[in-house]
């Protein structure tokens, strides 16, 4: 069937809504989530061009990597693994794959307007969960084994925090010339992430607005500037003191640099864990260069792994109860497909940090680059959808015009 302008048109006013309900349930996994991304799909299919599609060989050494890079993990879990039991993870490195097909032919303006007003509805939730929060424990404590958080946010606080700093990026990005605005927002996001204790999120926003005064202010400096920010930092440190959350996952009560050390050791998790996972690449079966030989295996060696090395019984119990992944992307590809899969991770997100120069597309690349380094988002539906939403935007070379 030929598609008339018109239908085009409709067509592309249906993926935009497509694309704000595909944005604002992600956080449930539901089936209206992976329905609308089917659908966006189609439609993408059904509006591009015919020689958008063409098959051709490949030319340049990036689209190679690519080639090489989907073929050695088919291979990985098809035939070194067990097929079956390793399907939902092949399905979700299928779908990074094919996720820059959503925007072949879709306006990545329109896009980051979406995700701006379905990020508006998730900030105005969260808002409402810690004013929910302090009514109910008269302080601001999202910090109990993040069961708080859990309980109040509606959103698992690392996702949302991802899905700030990625608001933030695009903040910076529209709203250039309208100064007031831009900081007016990028410092509300911040201090919401600053409320429910979001450490990676607060660093990285606080980071990109730091890099920002210094872009628009480097040839205007003058004293009041400067004691303006000096009195923004010194609010900032004194709401510190103030939330026993952010306190808490900063170990900021340390009287002594060996306490910090200490406290770190004793009460953050992923020191447990990274401790625990990486005492499997000293196992018989482990290959340094291929890895264990499939999921289950290495799921089953980090449970074990936490029974013998997690000295705390409490925390003992509660990472066998939820047989925690490694909260590393390079450390779980790694352990499952040896240094080989390692390399090529880390050639693919090089090539992808400098696949576009533009400032919009080096920002969301260093985000993925760093939250690999914190978190497993491949073993998640919401953390796969996530970067492939960042790849995509990457991808597409006009994306700031």
């Amino acid at each position: 069937m030929l598609l008339n302008r018109t239908n085009i048109y409709w067509l592309k006013k249906a993926q935009e809504l497509l694309f704000f309900v595909f944005l604002i349930t992600l956080f449930k996994g539901s089936a209206i989530n992976n329905i609308s991304y089917v659908l966006i799909l189609i439609i993408t299919f059904l509006t591009s061009e015919r020689k958008s599609f063409k098959i051709k060989p490949p030319k340049s050494f990036k689209t190679v990597i690519l080639l090489i890079t989907i073929c050695y993990l088919i291979f990985d879990l098809s035939v070194l693994g067990s097929f079956q039991e390793n399907t939902k993870l092949l399905a979700r490195y299928l779908v990074l794959f094919t996720a820059p097909l959503l925007f072949l032919n879709a306006n990545s303006e329109s896009f980051k307007k979406i995700y701006l007003m379905a990020y508006t509805v998730f900030f105005c939730l969260t808002i409402y969960s810690i004013v929910t929060n302090y009514v109910t424990y008269n302080a601001f404590n999202f910090y109990k084994f993040g069961g708080n958080a859990k309980d109040y946010m509606f959103i698992e606080r690392l996702y949302f925090g991802f899905m700030s700093v990625l608001a933030s990026i695009f903040i910076i990005d529209r709203f250039k010339v309208k100064i007031a605005l831009k900081y007016s927002l990028l410092i509300s996001v911040l201090l919401v992430i600053f409320l429910i204790a979001s450490r990676f999120a607060f660093f990285v926003i606080f980071l990109l607005l730091f890099n920002q005064i210094r872009k628009d202010f480097k040839n205007n400096i003058s004293f009041v500037k400067i004691g303006v920010g000096i009195l923004f930092i010194s609010v900032l440190f004194l709401l510190g003191l103030r939330n026993e959350g952010f306190k808490k996952r900063l170990f900021l009560n340390s009287n002594s640099v060996e306490n910090f050390i200490l406290n770190i050791k004793i009460n953050e998790p992923r020191h447990a864990i990274w401790k625990s996972s990486l005492t499997l690449v000293k196992q018989n079966d482990f290959d340094k260069l291929t890895g264990f030989r499939s999921i289950t295996e290495l799921r089953i060696l980090l449970v074990e792994s936490y029974k013998k090395n997690v000295y705390i019984k409490s925390k003992r119990d509660w990472f066998v109860q939820k047989k925690f992944n490694t909260h590393n992307q390079y450390l779980f590809v790694f352990l499952l497909n040896g240094g080989l899969g390692l390399m090529l991770l880390l050639i693919s997100l090089g090539l992808l940090y400098f696949y576009n120069n533009l400032e919009l597309a080096k920002s969301i690349s260093f985000l993925v680059i760093l939250f690999f380094l914190i978190e497993n988002p491949f073993n998640r539906q919401i953390g796969t959808y996530l970067v492939t939403i960042c790849v995509a935007l990457i991808c597409q070379k006009h994306i700031h015009k």
